[in-house]
């Protein structure tokens, strides 16, 4: 565990050192809840915050869209991400509030620049903000969650476990070209803690742990762990990337291994290397950006993978905006004999077209291959068996019927060689806030799937009400799934309730309740999540 401590004691360290420079201009959000079709953000203050806003995600200065606004409540929201843009929960965005300027402030630009974002909106309007300099500042989030699990199946244990996460961001520390960046998770099943200790990476988990140093406003040097945005599709790369700006071109590379696949331990045995080369153009009203990456990827110092990645995304078209990308893999292996080909890996394309706050449409397409790793995988045959073809073709829409009345459909085809039946899925939601009365929101969704080999709904009406001046928010949902295997005569019916309970003790601390019962016709379980979060 000494490892674990030595982390936070520098950590603190940074925050003791650092906290007297918190000043954020940005209304900042925090990632609450990710679902297969919503991310939740929640602000202290949702005044000036609507539907149809974005939100954006900071870095090295510049911020980038990656969630466009859906729904409102008193201090939340819920939004679409605009494209394969990964978020988890904690994750930090911001949302640009116009304000007064105070005192000596001056009016400055923000340039939003898309840099190779593998989300489908680039901006091309430069936003204001109040801001006599670029400022340093602190902040961060830690957490402690517990989640029980009981049963009355013989056949499951009921558990406790326990879950601690640290997020912190320390950016232009004592105002030098230093900054910090951190995500760590710590969890572990209380009746398992005797084993804990024997190995540490099991239960401690570091997503993100990084150095950076910026020399001026173009150039950038990034140490430890962490995940380049602009080449999101790599993951995270443990040791050195350098970023390099000039006029309209970036460029870049790194070289440090990939996270250990088992426990996301340091593997220096996954050694790797790359580049990065772009460049962002003004079109009429809009951006557009281009990026091509080259990485060689290696197990025990041996060619494991070897690929390009090309990026293309553009906002042009007046309320459109486009995403595509691609890989395409050099290398191949077969019977020990190695060959330069090239395999293309992966498209995908997405646009997004939004004519007004009240409508908006998304289609995309994905057609992908499981990638093969030639010295991960022992051999051919085994790399072939996880070499089946995805493909998809997915529609979601947006309505605005009237101020407070929503409505949403969604629907998708995929299909894969050798399926008897191709999957397909359809569904939407209806919701309307500010319920006469009651002074509620309440919404309702279903979707349905077909598959190969199952045959499933889920139908749900969830409703939430701010209690007490908005200090204590409420929540009661109900869920009824009902799934059958087509191969069989095996079906199951599950009725799930829910109780969310969520309240901020003070402006930094937080608590949250939420209880959630699965009913079916011979079993039951229950889960409690409870959590306290404070912020600093």
């Amino acid at each position: 565990m000494k490892i674990f401590k030595y982390i936070f004691f520098v950590i603190f360290l940074v925050s003791i050192f650092s906290f007297s420079q918190n000043k954020i201009e940005e209304r900042e959000g925090t990632v609450t809840f990710v679902s297969s079709q919503y991310i939740y953000v929640k602000f202290e203050n949702m005044d000036g915050i609507s539907k149809g806003d974005t939100l954006y995600h900071k870095q090295w200065n510049e911020i980038k869209p990656v969630l466009t606004i859906e729904f409102t409540s008193s201090k939340s929201s819920a939004g679409i991400l605009l494209n394969g843009e990964e978020l988890k929960v904690d994750d930090k965005l911001i949302a640009l509030i116009e304000t007064k300027a105070e005192n000596e402030n001056i009016e400055t630009p923000v340039v939003v620049n898309e840099n190779i974002q593998p989300s489908g909106e680039v901006i091309s309007k430069e936003i204001k903000k109040k801001s006599s300099k670029i400022k340093s500042g602190i902040s961060g989030r830690f957490s402690i969650q517990s989640h029980s699990n009981f049963s009355n199946n013989i056949r499951s244990t009921d558990y406790q476990r326990w879950r601690y996460t640290l997020s912190l961001n320390a950016d232009r520390i004592e105002n030098t070209g230093f900054s910090l960046s951190s995500y760590i998770n710590f969890n572990y099943r209380a009746d398992d803690w005797n084993k804990v200790s024997s190995d540490v990476w099991k239960n401690l988990k570091i997503y993100d742990l990084s150095i950076k140093y910026d020399f001026n406003e173009t150039t950038r040097l990034t140490f430890g762990r962490n995940r380049n945005r602009n080449i999101s599709n790599i993951g995270s790369i443990d040791g050195l990337q350098f970023e390099k700006k000039i006029n309209s071109f970036y460029t870049g590379v790194v070289i440090g291994s990939r996270p250990d696949f088992g426990d996301l331990s340091f593997s220096f045995d996954l050694f790797e290397f790359g580049g990065y080369f772009g460049r962002t153009d003004t079109l009429a009203e809009g951006l557009m950006d281009n990026n091509l990456a080259f990485m060689q990827q290696t197990n025990k110092f041996k060619t494991d993978r070897r690929f390009i990645y090309l990026q293309h995304s553009n906002n042009i078209l007046t309320n459109t905006y486009i995403f595509a990308s691609s890989e395409i893999d050099l290398y191949k292996k077969i019977m020990e004999v190695e060959s330069n080909e090239f395999i293309l890996t992966s498209i995908f394309f997405s646009l997004r077209y939004s004519p007004a706050k009240f409508f908006s449409a998304t289609i995309s397409y994905d057609a992908r291959k499981n990638v093969i790793y030639y010295e991960t995988y022992k051999n051919f045959i085994d790399s072939l068996f996880e070499n089946e073809t995805r493909q998809g073709l997915n529609l979601r829409t947006n309505f605005r019927i009237i101020n407070n009345l929503f409505l949403g459909l969604n629907g998708g085809y995929r299909f894969k060689n050798g399926d008897i039946k191709q999957t397909r899925n359809f569904g939407g939601y209806l919701s309307y806030s500010g319920i006469p009365i009651i002074e509620s929101s309440i919404a309702v969704n279903y979707n349905k799937l077909f598959t190969n080999f199952v045959e499933s709904s889920i139908a749900g009406i969830r409703l939430s009400k701010n209690l007490f001046d908005n200090k204590l928010d409420l929540s009661l949902g109900y869920r009824r799934s009902e799934y059958e295997l087509t191969t069989s005569s095996f079906s199951s019916t599950q009725n799930i309730f829910s109780v969310d309970l969520s309240t901020r003790l003070s402006r930094i601390l937080s608590l949250s309740v939420s209880y959630e019962g699965v009913f079916e016709k011979k079993r039951t379980s229950s889960r409690i999540f409870a959590g306290i979060t404070t912020r600093f």
